[in-house]
């Protein structure tokens, strides 16, 4: 934005030094109506030295390129800026739900396993000594505070991001006024300077003016003296001169603001068209952002929903798994026959009851 501030300064000094320096026919002129026996007088000629015509419609020209190209590339770095962080944000959702989807796979798989078949029989445990089950209000605290805990911390994700572009905006705004009140104060010098100049001219011209009384000129043809005298011709032309130049100066004035308003009517055009134009890509752009966002809640939206229905049919099926009657395990020993020879000692451990005829007594050689 700086770049364009600057050569937008840069054109602007261009133009008042154009309408300061143009003039209207100064090269045309090849002869003045002074009279001073020359082809121009003395003042015409510094006019006609210093009113050089300068054009400054091809520098003009390249600036507005130049402009419109640095505006284009700073509303394209700010367009990718955005779509990055927007791809990075999206992409750490998309970590995220990642995780929680595996979190959740890998449970509903432990719970799977955990489960007992439906062809084994139930196992039945009694602790005397075990205390009561939580009451299910803990758990839903819980999931609720966890909630709440991520509404907050998105909610300071925004705040913080909506500072930081509120920041960000201030900072460009307040540079840009800086910029244009430098480019304001460097036209005002210039302009001072010019004026300067000019009356600097003007001074000299009127302090170095021309001897009223011609050169001694022995044996002269015409008259000498009385050349100078006001005479009622000499007062029409005058007059009629003056007349010329007065109207010669109406024309050029009205052409100098016919072109000012000419300039400034195309300059707020092309403004009007950049505003325009900035306008609806940032319409564009807020609605590509509200249909990510639109997106990106309904997927939220079904996935939760899809979570709280699988949990609510494991919960129900958790609990018809509770409310079957199972059997204790002694009623359950009674489905299995004991083996003919464990029912000889109850407290056979698995050891042999045959015994054999010699045995080995360790540190010793005797064979009983």
């Amino acid at each position: 934005s700086s770049g364009i501030n600057a050569e937008y300064g840069t054109v602007q000094i261009f133009e008042e030094a154009n309408e300061i320096i143009e003039v209207s026919n100064p090269s045309e002129i090849t002869s003045c109506e002074h009279r001073s026996g020359q082809e121009l007088c003395y003042l015409c000629h510094q006019r006609q030295r210093r009113n050089v015509p300068i054009s400054f419609t091809e520098e003009k020209t390249k600036s507005e390129l130049e402009q419109d190209r640095v505006l284009q590339q700073y509303q394209q770095h700010k367009d990718q800026e955005f779509y990055e962080q927007e791809r990075h944000y999206i992409d750490r959702e998309r970590e995220i739900c990642k995780e929680v989807a595996q979190c959740n796979l890998q449970t509903s798989e432990k719970l799977k396993l955990d489960k007992v078949p439906a062809n084994e029989f139930h196992h039945s445990y009694i602790f005397n000594r075990r205390g009561t089950s939580p009451q299910r209000f803990l758990t839903q605290d819980q999931y609720s505070k966890e909630l709440g805990d991520q509404v907050r911390i998105k909610t300071e994700r925004l705040k913080k991001l909506r500072d930081t572009t509120d920041k960000l905006e201030q900072n460009e705004q307040r540079c840009l006024a800086e910029e244009l009140a430098n480019a304001r104060k460097q036209y005002l010098e210039s302009k001072a300077s010019a004026t300067k100049q000019y009356q600097s001219a003007l001074y000299t011209q009127v302090k170095h003016k021309p001897y009223r009384f011609p050169k001694a000129e022995p044996d002269s043809e015409g008259p000498i003296f009385g050349k100078t005298d006001v005479t009622p011709d000499k007062v029409v032309e005058m007059r009629k001169r003056s007349k010329e130049v007065l109207n010669h100066q109406l024309r050029t004035i009205q052409e100098k603001k016919m072109k000012s308003q000419r300039e400034k009517d195309e300059h707020r055009r092309y403004e009007t068209e950049i505003l325009s134009r900035t306008k609806k890509e940032m319409k564009e752009d807020s609605y590509k952002r509200f249909q990510i966002t639109n997106g990106v809640r309904k997927e939220l939206e079904n996935s939760w929903t899809s979570q709280n229905t699988e949990k609510q049919r494991r919960d129900i099926l958790e609990r018809k798994h509770q409310m079957k009657s199972g059997l204790l395990l002694l009623d359950q020993c009674d489905k299995y026959a004991r083996c003919e020879q464990c029912k000889r000692c109850c407290d056979n451990i698995g050891t042999s009851n045959v015994w054999r005829e010699s045995r080995y007594i360790s540190g010793s050689r005797l064979m009983v």
